[in-house]
């Protein structure tokens, strides 16, 4: 208190506490509206090149070697037959081999072949005759109602419950399925929300669903629908899933794997070839 005894106005700096922390908001904000890039790391310089030798020998082998033998495996005269490479991702880009059946570009293609580098595990030099999981994926989204996490909860929908209690609900059918259909089904989260001070209203999902027949793909994706269902009834949300095709269980052709198996003992040695299996995943020949 001044020695007077009044009381006075204490001297304001410019910019006080409201200005700066609102400054500071628009400023966090700004930044919260700009999209991340993400950074991209450029692959080794000799990268490319070594996999393109590689997969360019291993195709004019495998014709080499089909060359000599067709005469064995087609002994009925064939129409002339031409060869061509499409690049392998495995279960990486799961509509793009369909998409380029669809669009006709297989339409005149009678056989095909597939060759990936060692997954690893043993001392074998090659792996011929596996076959593999079909596969499919879905696009899911929970909707609810935004609320203020802390004053008002209560008047709010919170679709990220909706979506963890369908996520614990798939989680719950596993010993449900059987060991020989080898079901797999691999869900993420890709949104979770807008803020920690809000009742998520928007959360969206990706799961995979792989199987070994049709059947199996079609009894997990009818489970997993089941399954995202019931947690949008249990928080009152709105559910938007939308299922897309990928590839078709494979199972490799029993003469062209008696072909690649006689030509490659030529190169390695039978004895460094490991026994065809079945594989979870999912690859190109699939559809």
């Amino acid at each position: 208190m001044p020695p007077d005894g009044n009381l006075r106005e204490a001297p304001r700096a410019p910019g006080g506490s409201f200005t700066t922390i609102s400054d500071a908001m628009t400023t966090w904000k700004e930044r919260q509206r700009q999209r991340v890039q993400p950074v991209a790391e450029p692959p080794p310089g000799d990268l490319a090149p070594s996999v393109n030798t590689l997969a360019v020998e291993i195709w004019a082998g495998f014709s080499r070697a089909f060359k000599r033998r067709r005469a064995d495996y087609l002994p009925r005269p064939c129409s002339p037959y031409r060869a061509a490479t499409c690049p392998s991702s495995c279960c990486g880009a799961l509509v793009r081999n369909p998409e380029l059946i669809r669009l006709g570009e297989f339409d005149d293609i009678d056989m095909i072949t597939i060759t990936h580098t060692p997954t690893g595990g043993d001392d074998s030099l090659a792996n011929i005759g596996d076959s593999h999981n079909g596969s499919l994926i879905k696009r899911i989204r929970f909707t609810g109602r935004a609320a203020h996490a802390g004053s008002t909860p209560h008047l709010g929908i919170n679709a990220l419950k909706a979506a963890m209690v369908a996520l614990n609900a798939i989680d719950a059918q596993r010993e449900r399925f059987r060991e020989e259909d080898m079901i797999r089904i691999s869900p993420i989260i890709t949104k979770g929300g807008d803020g920690t001070s809000t009742v998520p209203a928007d959360v969206r999902i990706e799961t995979m669903i792989r199987a070994r027949t049709v059947d199996g793909m079609k009894e997990a994706s009818t489970v997993v629908d089941r399954c995202l269902r019931a947690g949008a009834l249990a928080l009152g949300a709105e559910l938007e899933v939308e299922t897309v095709g990928g590839y078709l269980p494979n199972t490799p052709d029993p003469n062209l794997v008696a072909l690649q198996r006689e030509e490659i003992a030529r190169i390695v040695g039978r004895d460094r070839i490991a026994a065809g299996q079945h594989r979870a995943g999912s690859t190109e020949p699939g559809p």
